[in-house]
């Protein structure tokens, strides 16, 4: 197809109003789109905002006040603990001062069950059931382990087994706790350290086999002996260097009863010795032979002072200065020696029998099943 010339200008004017148009159009999108974005970033939209409350509970913890080394809580006002404190420090200087009440009772048991624990270890204590003691006293620990009245009490408990090392340490833990929270424990467990554990040695050692010889007649008088059979309790600690015995020797005299009048300062008229050596109780047992010696006799003397025949003797053992056992033969010397003291004046009384009247009566050694004498009841 052909255009004619005068065509072709009006197509391309008509091309040329479309581009333009065509690119306004283009150019008002791109402006809009442009202005858009513009407010957009100028001006964003705000989010919607929900608020949700949500309660917790937190449990903080209270700040624990600083407690200086030494220091006890005591439930005590800070005026009290001083007025303790005070009355204490008055004692140890000896100012005669009342003593602190704190010191005058135990302190309470909070625990029921271990209060009564401790009754029942105590009462089984006195009964002498120490295996039941001390299971209720390890049970009543196992609860209230620094409790000074189970501590207290398991000291006191070991104390009467003769286990004295354990005592000392729950003593001391009783001491440790201080006036404020041991009271008045705290004052007996101070004297007991302070003077010591008393051992009960009265069954660490006995005499046995105790009998008079028959006397040995020489030239220098006549001899009379006894013997003593030492035996000492297995696994007990033992110093033989500790043991001493004594012997009282009786006689009759024209018809009267007395101790036999030896002469101490000569050291031939008594002494003792051991039957076996070395002295060690190595096997458990010694025999020990103690004798005095009454001199010759003219008929002259013994007719102005009477025959002296040997009546009897009371023999004592002794560990470290304690008494241990004691013996009499015969076994009513005891009654003899009560009679003798009733019927004799204040002059006439030899003063040197007490002792041994009083060792005899508190150590059993009296008792027997013997026909009272005459005066005895």
């Amino acid at each position: 197809m052909h255009y004619s010339k005068q065509e072709r200008p009006k197509k391309l004017t008509a091309f040329y109003v479309s581009c333009w148009v065509m690119g306004l159009v283009a150019f008002i999108q791109l402006t809009s789109i442009g202005t858009a974005m513009a407010f957009r970033n100028a001006a964003p939209l705000q989010p919607e905002v929900i608020t949700k409350i949500e309660t917790k509970y937190v449990e903080a913890e209270k700040p624990v006040a600083a407690i200086s080394p030494g220091d006890q809580p005591t439930g005590l006002t800070k005026a009290e603990v001083a007025a303790e404190v005070n009355a204490l420090m008055a004692a140890k200087r000896g100012e005669d001062l009342e003593e602190p009440a704190i010191l005058k009772s135990a302190p309470a048991i909070a625990d029921p069950v271990v209060e009564k624990l401790l009754r029942d270890a105590r009462a089984a204590r006195i009964a002498g059931d120490f295996v039941k003691s001390s299971t209720k006293l390890e049970e009543a620990q196992h609860m209230e382990p620094n409790d000074p009245n189970v501590l207290y009490e398991l000291a006191a408990n070991f104390e009467e087994m003769e286990i004295y090392d354990n005592a000392a340490d729950y003593y001391l833990m009783v001491h440790a706790l201080g006036p404020l929270q041991a009271g008045s424990l705290y004052k007996k467990a101070a004297a007991k350290l302070e003077r010591g554990l008393e051992r009960n040695d009265r069954e660490l050692a006995t005499l046995n086999g105790v009998r008079s010889l028959e006397p040995a007649i020489d030239a220098n008088g006549e001899r009379r002996s006894v013997n003593l059979a030492i035996t000492v309790a297995p696994e007990r600690e033992f110093d033989p260097n500790l043991v001493h015995v004594q012997v009282h020797f009786f006689e009759e005299s024209n018809g009267d009863f007395r101790k036999a009048p030896i002469d101490t300062a000569d050291p031939n008229a008594t002494g003792s010795q051991c039957t076996s050596m070395p002295y060690d109780w190595s096997d458990g047992e010694e025999i020990v032979e103690v004798w005095y010696q009454l001199p010759p006799r003219d008929s002259a003397d013994r007719e102005i002072f009477g025959e002296r025949k040997f009546h009897g003797f009371v023999a004592e053992l002794y560990y470290d200065g304690k008494l241990l056992d004691i013996r009499a033969q015969p076994r009513t010397l005891v009654q003899e020696i009560r009679l003798l003291k009733r019927q004799s004046s204040v002059d006439d009384w030899n003063p040197d029998l007490d002792p041994i009247l009083e060792a005899l009566e508190s150590h059993g050694a009296g008792s027997t099943l013997l026909p009272k004498l005459p005066g005895e009841y």
